[in-house]
């Protein structure tokens, strides 16, 4: 009677916690089933309400000695082109406020070395996620970092022909090229989104306008991150 006493006890235990670990592992399953994703949605957030800051981190404009003439007061052409990027952020984007600041502290932040696939290589200036990262004026949900911004000028040859058809080739001479690392910050989830070099180019041989390239490089830094553009540059339909 005792033996069987002892192993009745026993069976008990043994079923309780079968049960408690069943128990545990149905739970775990359940909160796996409904919360897949700890990264935030960023597709189902409602931009109308959020803030994007953007922060220069030069003031001038690098330039090449074939543009210096059109080029003119580098820290006037900086500002045009500041003024050009934050307008068509604006035309481009669904954020409710966006506007230009500057960091409040750079204490924590780091320099990070990069590659493209091409070859080019740049640089990130960025803490480690985590920090909140504090702006002079205002607490933005994002941040649009862009880096040292260069402008040149060169020709671009570009070659037709197919079966049957006479090859030709048409030299564009007055392309500008606009090129600078950028880096999309979240700062609500206090983490990068994306960072990348981004170059963008406008053959317009009677264009004079260095500004020219500023809707295209806004739409090349967001067509990779998970914010919808609101238009599109009629060259992406060629």
């Amino acid at each position: 009677m005792i033996v069987i006493g002892f192993l009745t006890a026993r069976f008990k235990q043994e079923m309780q916690t079968m049960r408690k670990n069943l128990s545990a592992i149905i739970t775990g399953t359940l909160l796996i089933s409904c919360c897949p994703d700890v990264y935030v949605n960023y597709k189902s957030l409602n931009l109308n309400k959020l803030a994007l800051a953007i922060v220069f981190t030069a003031t001038n404009v690098a330039v090449t000695k074939n543009i210096e003439k059109d080029a003119g007061d580098l820290n006037d052409l900086g500002g045009q082109i500041r003024t050009a990027l934050i307008a068509d952020c604006k035309n481009n984007t669904k954020f409710r406020e966006i506007s230009a600041d500057d960091l409040q502290s750079t204490v924590g932040f780091k320099k990070t070395s990069h590659e493209t696939r091409s070859g080019e290589k740049y640089e990130t200036f960025l803490p480690d996620s985590g920090t909140e990262i504090s702006l002079v004026s205002k607490k933005p949900d994002f941040i649009l970092f862009i880096g040292d911004l260069k402008l040149s000028k060169n020709n671009k040859v570009y070659f037709y022909g197919g079966p049957g058809v006479k090859p030709s080739i048409d030299i564009r001479t007055g392309c500008i090229n606009m090129d600078a690392a950028i880096a999309l910050w979240d700062n609500m989830g206090k983490r990068l989104i994306k960072h990348d070099y981004v170059h963008v180019h406008d053959c317009d041989d009677d264009s004079k306008d260095l500004t020219v390239n500023s809707t295209e490089f806004i739409q090349e830094v967001f067509k990779d991150s998970p914010f919808e553009i609101k238009i599109m540059d009629s060259r992406d339909f060629k």
